[in-house]
């Protein structure tokens, strides 16, 4: 358990094992380089900078930056950082299990005010779970028929498809999402 926050000028190499736990939380401003199979993730990540090298989580990965490497997710990756809707950019991405939780603010992607996950290379999507949460007083009063968001930016995605959309805090009243 604990925090520790790596500063905006800050470099972390790990070239050994390094385990965010339980209720542990690395928030990043700066830079972590990460060398081999060695970076886990079971408590939070706060990511405001940029990652380099293999995660496996099963924990909470939230960011408005890039990640660099293959990311094995089961755990939750959210664009943005907490409420705020914002855009995370990842490699690879295998989703197996995992939860993409998104954040809708408003309608326009610049500036930002919904989530946005950007995978510039290949993105495994397996078992997984879509959640939708309205936030900033948005709500389906806000919206018309028609109106999208392009939540997830992809190159390569298998299978195309989420096993599950969890709407209970951005529902529809008389329709459905469409993915």
């Amino acid at each position: 358990s604990g925090i520790f926050q790596n500063s905006s000028n800050g470099i972390i190499r790990n070239d050994g094992h390094l385990v965010i736990a339980g209720t542990g939380n690395l928030s990043n401003f700066g830079t972590i380089e990460s060398f081999g199979d060695n970076f886990t993730n079971d408590g939070t990540i706060t990511n405001y900078g940029n990652i380099t090298g293999d995660l496996n989580s099963s924990g909470y990965y939230e960011g408005i930056e890039s990640f660099t490497g293959n990311f094995q997710n089961s755990g939750t990756v959210s664009p943005g950082i907490g409420n705020q809707p914002g855009f995370t950019s990842i490699s690879h991405l295998d989703n197996s299990g995992g939860q993409i939780l998104i954040h809708l603010g408003g309608l326009t992607s610049e500036p930002q005010t919904y989530d946005q996950l950007r995978v510039s290379d290949s993105f495994y999507n397996e078992s997984t779970t879509l959640k939708l949460e309205f936030v900033n007083e948005f709500s389906e009063a806000d919206m018309i028929h028609g109106d999208y968001f392009d939540i997830i930016l992809y190159q390569e995605l298998f299978p195309p498809q989420f096993d599950e959309i969890d709407d209970s805090l951005a529902s529809l009243l008389d329709g459905h999402w469409v993915v």
